[in-house]
């Protein structure tokens, strides 16, 4: 049957409850509540045989999230939208769940029907919107209509998070939770880095064992959440499988690994090494089974494996908590803490508990909390060591103290070991020392211009703003950024877009005032300069030194002259009222975008050139293109 005939037949049922999505206010709305559904067990149904579906057929969602666990049937679902509004609208339609074998989704609209291709088995540049989520536009007519019907199926947990936002609005989170997840990460990477410095300093096979355990958790990560599909094998979709298997049984060993090592479980008896070799051989060979198996059965299988593994490595915590002192009880608390974050995931892709922001992410917060209680039971195993070592000299001495002459030797065995052992820790107390000084710079500098950070300048940022106020001195910042930067690279590349970079930080550093001012790279193209003490009109004069000095700056490519321009904002505290740095950086920011608006290679001041209260700018992302 044509579709086109079908589409008349369903136009003239009636229609369920329509949901509104039109007016100004919307912003975005989960459609949970308004899936219909029906299972076609036998993978048969065609979108026109769907359309042919009496409406008595079709099931209503009764949960949160459309949720199904690990099914081999394909699942259609039918929502129906409306815009009330006069105006032609446009709504992204987002699918949270990156792992979704395939996905179709057909719109229906009057007589017009269009249909998108989606999954993790196509290449990522398939996708309308590039997001790690499948997100799909949506365009309503005035006053209009419109059907959605998705078919879903997949090899993994059948979970179909739908939600219809408005289209600013979702770029607006998505860069949110693109920051929350960063910021997970790279706690990850500080921990790993760390205790691989240590490990490097004192060679225990403890610290490597946790730095090959904590690494392939955010690898996992990663995998589940479509991040190494969008940024690291894009055109290959077959790799996504093993994306999320190889991490999660890399994890499982060397987590295993570490446990047996680090609690010294052989003191419970010879049985409780044979059961850690039990569970590292079953991990392994699922692992060699995932290149021959469905996805499908080894994941139903692993994850079970995993929480089983998890709760094998609470239950030895617990067993050594007084026989290891301090760092068992840290071992404990942490295993707890990623015990509880997998056990919750896992029963999310079993379909066992709803799908929402919470249990989607409890892993990442387990495991963040687990590796910095592990690097804290790291340290506390080192001084235990070290008390450990330290009793065994007393008991020694005491020992040694039944003659005159055992004294005497005693005594100045005592002194030399003590110094020994002193130079040791004072030489590991400086390597450590020098290790977290290194670690603290490099958290705090671009690596590519040589500036302070942005992490270092809310910091500084903070403090001068909160001592400048308090004392009623002037304290001044200016945002600047690189004109046309994205034509820039557009035109010569990206690595001669980073010696712009380089070249503009170093003329910028040279400029400004030695002493407090600092100078630090914002984001992207863009720097800040921060002036305590510093009045407005000093302020100004200071950006057009910046402005000038750049102008005059001479950058080449390949032996031909390219002119760079900077525009600049200025913003100054304001005495007479309380802000906060968010607030300061937003009124620079306002002049930065009045200075764009303008030409460009200018600098506008804030209060002179824009309004001093806030308003609505555009987004970063429609206005720092150059």
């Amino acid at each position: 049957m044509p579709v086109l005939a079908v589409l008349l037949i369903v136009l003239s049922t009636p229609a369920l409850a329509s949901l509104d999505v039109g007016g100004d206010s919307f912003t975005y709305i989960s459609l949970a509540s308004s899936i219909r559904y029906v299972e076609d067990s036998r993978n048969q149904f065609t979108f026109e045989d769907v359309l042919t579906i009496q409406p008595n057929d079709w099931k209503h969602n009764s949960g949160q999230v459309f949720s199904k666990g690990y099914s081999r049937s394909a699942w259609w679902l039918k929502i129906h939208l409306s815009n009330s509004s006069s105006a032609a609208i446009t709504r992204y339609l987002e699918i949270a769940y990156p792992n979704l074998d395939d996905v179709q989704v057909h719109i229906v609209e009057g007589k017009q029907h269009s249909a998108f291709y989606l999954g993790d088995r196509l290449p990522f540049h398939q996708r309308p919107i590039q997001s790690t989520d499948y997100v799909v536009p949506v365009y309503f007519q005035p006053n209009s209509e419109v059907e959605l019907y998705l078919r879903v199926r997949t090899h993994s947990s059948v979970q179909v998070p739908l939600t219809l936002w408005k289209k600013q609005d979702y770029f607006d989170w998505n860069r949110i939770e693109n920051l929350l997840q960063g910021f997970y990460f790279g706690i990850m990477m500080v921990m790993i880095l760390y205790n691989l410095f240590v490990f490097l300093a004192v060679r225990q096979r403890n610290f490597i064992l946790y730095v090959c355990f904590a690494s392939t958790l955010p690898l996992f990560i990663a995998g589940l959440k479509g991040f190494s599909f969008e940024y690291i094998w894009p055109n290959h979709p077959q790799l996504n499988d093993h994306a999320i298997i190889i991490p999660l049984c890399l994890a499982l060993v060397f987590g295993a690994l570490f446990t047996e090592n680090f609690l010294k479980v052989k003191k419970l008896g010879r049985w409780a090494p044979v059961v850690f070799r039990i569970q590292e051989n079953v991990i392994l060979l699922l692992f060699l089974m995932s290149f021959f198996l469905s996805y499908r059965f080894i994941i139903s299988i692993l994850i079970p494996a995993a929480v089983a593994s998890c709760c094998l490595g609470l239950m030895f915590g617990i067993l050594m908590w007084n026989r290891s002192g301090l760092s068992a009880r840290y071992y404990t608390l942490g295993w707890s803490a990623f015990l509880i974050g997998g056990l919750i995931m896992g029963l999310n892709k079993l379909g066992l508990t709803p799908s929402n922001a919470f249990t989607e992410n409890t892993l990442q917060v387990g495991s963040g909390i687990e590796v910095i209680l592990l690097s804290f039971a790291l340290a506390a195993s080192i001084n235990e060591d070290r008390r450990v070592r330290s009793a065994a000299q007393s008991k020694a001495l005491e020992a040694e103290r039944e003659t005159r002459l055992a004294r005497e030797q005693a005594l100045q065995f005592q002194q030399q070991a003590a110094a020994e052992l002193e130079r040791k820790v004072e030489q590991r107390t400086a390597e450590l020392e020098s290790l977290n000084r290194q670690l603290s710079d490099l958290s705090d500098t671009d690596q590519l211009t040589r500036l302070k950070n942005r992490r270092y300048l809310d910091r500084v940022l903070q403090e001068e703003l909160a001592r400048c106020q308090r004392y009623h001195h002037d304290l001044s910042i200016i945002l600047l950024d690189i004109d046309h930067f994205k034509q820039f690279n557009d035109r010569y590349g990206h690595l001669v877009g980073d010696e712009c970079l380089r070249a503009v930080a170093d003329v910028l550093a040279q400029t400004i005032s030695e002493g407090t001012d600092c100078i630090a790279r914002y984001g992207g193209e863009e720097f800040c300069v921060l002036m305590p003490e510093t009045s407005m009109e000093y302020a100004e004069k200071m950006a057009e030194r910046l402005r000038s000095s750049v102008n005059n700056m001479k950058f080449s490519v390949k032996n031909e002259p390219a002119n760079v321009s900077i525009s600049l904002g200025v913003a100054s505290l304001c005495s007479n009222r309380h802000v906060t740095p968010e607030h300061l950086i937003k009124r620079a920011d306002q002049a930065l975008y009045k200075a764009k608006q303008a030409g460009r290679n200018r600098t506008v001041v804030a209060g002179k050139d824009v309004p001093d209260q806030v308003s609505t700018a555009p987004p970063k992302s429609d206005r720092r293109l150059g």
